[in-house]
Formats: C-alpha cells, structure tokens, sequence
C-alpha cells in the first residue's frame, strides 16, 4: 500500500520560541486509511498539518504528497488534496449552494459538483437557507463540502468536531465514516477526542511536545501495549474510598462517578481494605484497554524520550 503523506525528520519553530514546535517527525499515512492525529492542545497537531499540506515550511527535513516533494510539485498535488484547516472560509450571508458554486467558479471545476457534494454531506435541505442560518455543525459539514469539490483523494480535517454539541458530534462521525468506505478517500484529521477517533479511525499518530510517540493502527497499538486491563469500583463513599487505597499505596485513577485501580492484581487487596473500612462496594466491573487509556499511559514524561 503506497504511502499518501510521507514525512523525513520534519522540524519546525515559530519565530520568537527557545523550543521547536515539531521535533524530528517522520511519519507516513498510507493510501486508504482514516488517520487521526491525537494529541492535548498545544502538542503540535495543527501545525504538524500545516507542514503536511504545504501550508508552512519547515525549518528542517522533506515533506512528500502522493510521493511528491513540496513545494516543488504542489500544482501538481494540491487537487489531489481537500483541506479544512481551523474555520471554513464561509460567505455568511450567501446559501449553502451559492458558497460552493462561488469556489467551483474561481477555482474552474464544474458545477455538477456542487449537488454531488451537498449530497455527501447531507445538506440538501438546507441548501437554499443562508450560512448566517446553520448551525455550528452545519457550517463544518458546508466547510467539508468545499473541501471536496475538486473530489479529492486526501482530505485533511482540522479538529472537525471542534464546537459541536453531540448530534453535531455524530453527524460529522458518519460523514467521515462514509467518505472512508463509500467514496474511498484518505482522511487525515486531528482531535483531542480520544473516543471520537477510536470511533473514526483505523489508524493513529500520537503527538506529544511536537514528538511524535507512535504511528500506526490502532489494533496494532492495543497488540503492542499488551494485555492491559483496569478494574472500576464504585462505592457508598468514592471519595473515602480512594483516600484509603492511595494511603495503602494501590494507585488509583478517579472520575466523577467511580475509579479505576489500573492492577487488576491488586484489587482483592483493595476490596478487603474497603470493606474494613465498612464501606459498601456497589460494582467491580472489569474494563478492556482503550485507546484513551494507552494515550495517557504513553503521555506519562518518564515513558517515551523527546528528541530535542
């Protein structure tokens, strides 16, 4: 399977920053894949796309499209490719349909591509109405549609569920998961919803720093990781509960509800501990491994070394 996107020790600062914002990234995003990059805000992912597409320049290393070197052959690779980088360039006081017939106008592609796409992302209806009259996920999806007028191979999605409330959420998730399987394109995106790309993607790149700490699927990545399984408890007194297993050392990791003792070796120990402390235990539910809790373990600092 060729590769779509290819990156060499790719490295790059902003002006007036003692650090690189990208550290020696080789990465490579194989034809035929949704590929989510993961990572906090600020890790580098916006601007890690930016170098992808040609939209910056790094300082060091090469940057290939569709095996291609930019800048040199970006005529030739940028039809091949449909962005939507931070907010969809929108005209909000003209429809759904006359923003994508004024880029199919400048940009010299034919109008019949203009009822393909709306099709696409299920905006028939709403067509006709003003972009001042969407909502935030209907100007996301019109902002994906104008990234695929030129019916491109590659479409590259910048945090595209950024602002959504959640049926935004899930209609922008089957967007993508019908331009994967029914129309075949190559989706590169970024988020910090881990469950949204475990959703979404097959496979992954996780950013941390602007390094880049695994690439690859995501089966692969639970493969590599190893059996690795959590236990929820859930009690009369979570917060009590918790105090005594961290004083007894057993860590723990709590959420709003319940928590996590990651060792499941360790958890007869913490049910006796609890229950002398006449706490009532109410569940004991194994949890499988995910894709949100390899991504907190592989962003612990002692785990992986940054390059510099």
């Amino acid at each position: 399977m060729a590769d779509v996107v290819e990156t060499d020790h790719l490295r790059f600062a902003y002006s007036r920053q003692p650090l690189p914002t990208i550290r020696d990234v080789s990465l490579y995003i194989p034809q035929g894949v949704t590929f989510g990059l993961l990572g906090h805000n600020g890790a580098g992912k916006s601007t890690l796309l930016k170098l992808m597409t040609g939209l910056l320049r790094p300082d060091a290393g090469t940057v290939r499209l569709f095996g291609q070197a930019l800048p040199e052959a970006r005529l030739a690779v940028y039809p091949r490719t449909g962005l939507l980088i931070e907010d969809p360039p929108l005209y909000p006081h003209l429809s759904g349909r006359d923003n994508l017939r004024v880029t199919c106008l400048y940009r010299h592609l034919p109008p019949a591509r203009v009822d393909e796409v709306l099709a696409m992302v299920q905006l028939q209806a709403a067509a006709d109405k003003t972009v001042r009259q969407y909502s935030t996920g209907m100007k996301q999806r019109l902002g994906v549609a104008l990234a695929l007028l030129p019916d491109p191979e590659l479409l590259v999605l910048d945090e595209p569920t950024n602002g959504l409330d959640p049926e935004g959420i899930i209609d922008m998730r089957n967007l993508i998961g019908r331009l994967h399987q029914q129309h075949h394109k190559t989706i590169l995106l970024s988020s910090h919803l881990l469950h949204e790309i475990e959703l979404t993607c097959t496979h992954v790149g996780i950013v941390r720093q602007g390094a880049l700490l695994y690439q690859g699927s995501v089966a692969a990545l639970k493969q590599q990781q190893g059996p690795h399984q959590e236990v929820v408890l859930q009690t009369s007194d979570n917060e009590t509960a918790w105090r005594v297993l961290a004083a007894a050392g057993i860590e723990v990791r709590q959420d709003s509800s319940s928590f996590c003792v990651p060792e499941p070796a360790a958890i007869t120990r913490a049910i006796d501990l609890l229950r002398a402390q006449s706490l009532d235990i109410y569940r004991v539910s194994p949890q499988e491994d995910t894709l949100e809790s390899i991504y907190l373990r592989l962003n612990q600092p002692a785990d992986v070394p940054l390059p510099h």
